[in-house]
């Protein structure tokens, strides 16, 4: 698996949404903010919806990569916007369209503003590229990487203990489609004795009691107000009875996927984990974003600070793991609802051999050099690890407690504790991933891109280890503590904080002002980055997935696109997998 041909990589990263109502202005929700750009950016390119799974809104844009509002349960109003890359083949290529993701919407947003304004929300929006908020509400990147599951014995004992949760699984899912009866039954009931309510209000009896004790107009609007929820003539219905859903059923919820999150965490990726764990921890030196804490304690990883688990554990939303399952339950949860359809693809890819390691523990750059080096280092070495080549590799006694201590050394010279008991620094153990990467770049035939990226990391070790401040505008933490040690003098911690949050701001942010000045790395060119807002990616089933989008043949006719295949029609639709197709066998694509 040494030559990366064939092998995908990709990332989705959560945006941030920022709108400034004007003095008496009112805020729309974020939901109303990515339902407007869903719109704008179907006049820019071409767009096909994608299957609503889990409550997320999602669709797809011609150059094959995708956007999401992600929003936990009781959320919505507060959502993110995700956007996600296409599948790419190489490092440079998945920043390429990461950068083409961000000028799509950069170019949306001034026709979001001006819609928002003629909805009757006048206000300044802007999209942050960060992964710590004012309130240290943790968001950012995932990145997935070809791997494989498990070794052979391991692989074939996880497929059949997912196998047996079928019946286990099914059993949960009837039972909470039974539980939504009395639950919709208490909406229409509670429903219904308000609007009565609201008549008997009306009569002259009534009315005159209860204005003994309390004014009858004001009772009236909060019987209006809760009848208007419940009959879905108000804008946050639809979190309201989320919220009340996500309150009555999360205790099977939880039941639902422990077992899952169990099994995988068990079974799913060990070796990957046990291998790579050392350079997910310590890479942080020149992938960290950097971020000012309350404290006013500059820290390396905007994302570190709230890494609470080795992996995932529950899915509660304050789980934050350096390694996630939690494609693989989706994948799963999927897979069990479609059997209700009677439809059995999923389970082949779901049972497959090669899946998506999810390094959940990503911070958001805007820095090119950053970016490249965080995917193409990482890429690199889950192709050493599945070939077993990092056995030797540096494990920690707690990866967890390391991650914070090296997130605050900003002076690099603290050390963490190993499980055998040696210490050693970050840019130590960065140093050892180093060494085992050039031998093997001796002993395999790799792409080019391997080279270059090999070259660079060594170059930004050795000027870290030397003098950082030679990294403005390369790396996005040396470069956010420059600005705020020049540019923060005598501020308190909010305006800092402004200045922190202010570099991440697309189009308009203090990154975006630098590179106008040409005082940063630039790996692309502004035609490479507009050429891939219209254009796929390599991977022959994202050109596939941009063919269809862009179909002229299918424009008259629902379809729906995931990231396998596409769905035509909507009774009895036709199915074209991503990976089978072929030209002769299904209708021409124009």
């Amino acid at each position: 698996m040494a030559n990366n041909s064939d092998y995908l990589l990709g990332q989705e990263t959560e945006l941030a949404i920022r709108f400034r109502p004007t003095e008496y202005g009112e805020h729309p929700g974020n939901k109303v903010i990515f339902d407007t750009f869903y719109q704008v950016i179907q006049s820019l390119v071409k767009t096909k919806p994608g299957k609503r799974n889990f409550i997320q809104d999602q669709f797809f844009v011609q150059n094959g990569g995708a956007m999401y509002y992600e929003h936990h349960p009781q959320s919505l109003r507060k959502g993110l916007i995700e956007s996600a890359t296409p599948e790419c083949h190489s490092a440079h290529e998945l920043v390429l369209y990461q950068r083409a993701g961000e000028r799509l919407l950069t170019k949306a947003m001034p026709t979001v503003t001006k819609r928002l304004s003629d909805m009757g929300y006048e206000g300044e929006l802007s999209l942050i590229k960060n992964s710590r908020d004012y309130e240290g509400n943790t968001y950012g990147s995932q990145e997935n990487y070809d791997s494989f599951l498990a070794d052979t014995r391991e692989l074939w004992l996880l497929r059949v203990i997912l196998i047996s949760l079928i019946p286990l699984a099914i059993g949960f899912k009837i039972f909470y489609l039974l539980s939504l009866i009395p639950f919709v039954f208490f909406v229409f009931v509670t429903k219904l004795f308000l609007e009565t309510i609201l008549v008997f209000m009306s009569g002259g009896l009534l009315k005159r009691f209860i204005n003994k004790f309390v004014s009858v107009n004001t009772l009236r609007s909060l019987f209006r107000q809760s009848a208007q929820r419940l009959t879905f003539e108000t804008d946050d219905t639809e979190e309201f009875l989320l919220k009340l859903e996500y309150a009555i059923f999360y205790p099977l919820f939880w039941i639902s996927y422990k077992p899952l999150i169990l099994v995988y965490n068990r079974f799913a990726f060990r070796r990957q984990r046990e291998q790579l764990h050392g350079h997910i921890v310590s890479r942080i030196i020149y992938t960290g974003a950097g971020s000012l804490l309350k404290e006013g304690h500059f820290v390396f990883s905007e994302k570190s600070v709230a890494i609470n688990h080795f992996q995932r554990s529950t899915i509660h939303r304050n789980d934050k793991p350096l390694f996630d399952c939690g494609n693989l339950i989706k994948e799963f949860e999927l897979a069990i609802w479609e059997m209700f359809l009677f439809r059995f693809g999923s389970w082949k890819s779901l049972l497959s051999r090669d899946q998506r390691l999810q390094v959940a523990f990503s911070d958001s750059n805007r820095s090119h050099l950053s970016e490249f080096l965080k995917i193409g280092v990482t890429s690199l070495l889950v192709r050493m690890a599945n070939e077993n080549y990092l056995t030797d590799a540096p494990r920690m006694k707690n990866p967890v407690d390391a991650l914070q201590i090296i997130t605050r050394d900003v002076g690099l010279s603290q050390t963490v504790e190993l499980a055998n008991g040696e210490p050693m620094t970050a840019i130590q153990i960065q140093n050892w991933y180093l060494q085992k990467a050039k031998e093997f770049l001796k002993e395999k035939t790799v792409g080019i891109e391997d080279h270059e990226v090999v070259r660079l990391w060594e170059e930004v070790l050795k000027t870290l280890s030397h003098d950082p401040e030679k990294l403005i505008g390369r790396i996005d933490w040396v470069t956010k503590k420059y600005l705020l040690q020049t540019s923060g003098e005598g501020l308190d911690y909010w305006d800092l904080k402004k200045i922190d949050l202010k570099y991440h701001e697309l189009g308009t942010g203090y990154f975006d002002q630098l590179q106008e000045n040409k005082m940063t790395l630039d790996i692309f060119t502004d035609d490479d980055v507009e050429t891939a807002v219209y254009e796929p990616s390599s991977p022959n089933r994202v050109k596939i997935r941009s063919r269809l989008i862009r179909s002229i043949a299918f424009s008259d006719k629902p379809m729906t696109i995931s990231w396998s295949q596409a769905k035509i029609g909507r009774w009895k639709p036709k199915v074209i997998s991503l990976e089978d197709y072929r030209e002769n066998r299904d209708d021409h694509i124009v």
